[in-house]
């Protein structure tokens, strides 16, 4: 990532950010790197990030913002700042009030790892629909087209 986000006060800022507006989105950069690149002399740009939901609905929990806050900064603004048309047919089956710990056997990047491993985390995601296909099921990809990225 760059800048880094090495202190609280960096922390800090980007909640403010958040809810003041200044920060319009919440996306990710699928930045895969394994532990040896991002250990190297020049570590590639980019975070984890997954599994991005259930993170963040829980740290929007913690501090008091609504769902449908969250909702506006993943789903809403972007489809109105990129034009993406809503269809009907794609869509996530999720219970906001399943708890449970993050493990690497839920992670799906090739990056193999996440910084939230051992974090409790509130939010499953059940069903990933997609233009009216299913892709996603209780974690594992059911897709028969498509890759892993």
């Amino acid at each position: 990532m760059k800048p880094p986000l090495g202190t609280e006060k960096d922390r800090e800022a980007l909640w403010e950010g958040l809810t003041t507006g200044i920060i319009s989105i919440i996306a990710t950069d699928h930045a895969p790197h394994s532990q040896e690149e991002k250990a190297g002399e020049n570590p590639p740009f980019g975070v984890i990030a997954e599994p991005l939901f259930p993170v963040l609905y829980t740290l929007f929990r913690q501090r008091g913002l609504s769902w449908g806050f969250l909702l506006q900064k993943m789903h809403d603004v972007p489809a109105e700042i990129f034009d993406i048309s809503q269809d009907p047919n794609s869509y996530m089956d999720v219970d906001l009030d399943e708890e449970y710990v993050v493990t690497k056997e839920i992670i799906h990047s090739k990056a193999g790892r996440s910084p939230y491993e051992n974090m409790g985390v509130r939010g499953r995601i059940h069903r990933i629909v997609l233009h009216g296909m299913e892709v996603a099921r209780d974690g594992k990809i059911v897709a028969k087209n498509g890759k892993l990225i």
